[in-house]
């Protein structure tokens, strides 16, 4: 079962990597890298990676024992640091201070959201890449879905600030 599985993510790791470095007219490579860019906001380069590497893993457990230690830790930070860059975002915006609030707004505003609280709203912003609001030079502010998984809700339960110090002291 396992072996399946790890070709198969190996093939999307690659897929995702060709779209993610790759200049191309090619809907389906503009398809992955869009799919990048919304999982690991800025960064976008390394979501490839960690599926190539969990696919690996996955090849080699289907014979032997593999210990995903380093890839569970690696991936935590990862996610930290997505979090820690999505809640740290100041927003070019007199109103909103940060991206968090910023999302709140877009999502109440412009999207007309009927919960523009929830978090899967604030998910599918960040997939989105906040509806191009920030499209100018290729910038892709915070985390993306994989921040965001870890950002919402330790800026629900504590606050930016506290969720900042948290984020500072785990990473």
């Amino acid at each position: 079962m396992l072996l399946p599985l790890g070709v198969a993510l190996v093939a999307f790791g690659f897929m995702l990597l060709l779209g993610a470095t790759i200049q191309s007219a090619a809907q389906s490579l503009i398809y992955f890298k869009n799919m990048a860019i919304g999982l690991g906001g800025t960064l976008y380069l390394l979501v490839p990676l960690f599926v190539l590497w969990l696919g690996a893993l996955c090849c080699v457990a289907a014979k032997r024992h593999v210990s995903a230690y380093a890839f569970t830790v690696a991936f935590l930070l990862m996610l930290c640091i997505g979090a820690l860059m999505t809640l740290t975002l100041k927003v070019n915006d007199r109103e909103y201070g940060n991206l968090m609030d910023y999302v709140r707004n877009l999502n109440a505003v412009v999207r007309n959201s009927a919960v523009p609280d929830s978090m899967g709203e604030y998910i599918r912003a960040a997939y989105h890449r906040y509806y191009g609001r920030f499209a100018e030079a290729g910038f892709y502010p915070g985390g993306g879905v994989l921040g965001m998984l870890l950002a919402y809700p330790l800026h629900t339960a504590l606050g930016n600030v506290g969720a900042v110090v948290l984020l500072a002291l785990a990473a």
